[in-house]
């Protein structure tokens, strides 16, 4: 599990998180203000997911655990998604799982 501690309060911002052993993919993030919440589009090779809003979870790609060999986590203080603009840096983080971790969750 390795934890993305890159996050700032930036309203968009794009990263790239190394899956051990397989491509990189493409995580963009994105706050909507009107929907108090954050929403993610990923991309991994041919795999892609648009506008999932992020809350807090042990695995919030377990739908497609089939398809990917990956997941991501998401905690918050108190249990709380992140709801606020500054999130990633006071409240919550966010978690790239291995296959290992995807199963130990399981």
């Amino acid at each position: 599990m390795n934890q993305i501690t890159s996050l700032t309060t930036d309203p968009k911002q794009q990263f790239n998180a190394v899956i051990s052993g397989y491509n990189t993919a493409q995580i963009y993030i994105e706050y909507k203000p009107q929907q108090f919440g954050w929403f993610m589009n990923l991309v991994w090779g041919n795999f892609s997911v648009n506008n999932l809003r992020l809350a807090v979870g042990p695995n919030i790609l377990r739908q497609f655990k089939n398809q990917i060999p990956f997941g991501i986590a998401i905690s918050g203080v108190g249990n709380i998604d992140p709801l606020n603009q500054t999130d990633w840096v006071s409240n919550n983080g966010f978690f790239i799982l291995t296959s290992d971790d995807v199963a130990a969750v399981e």
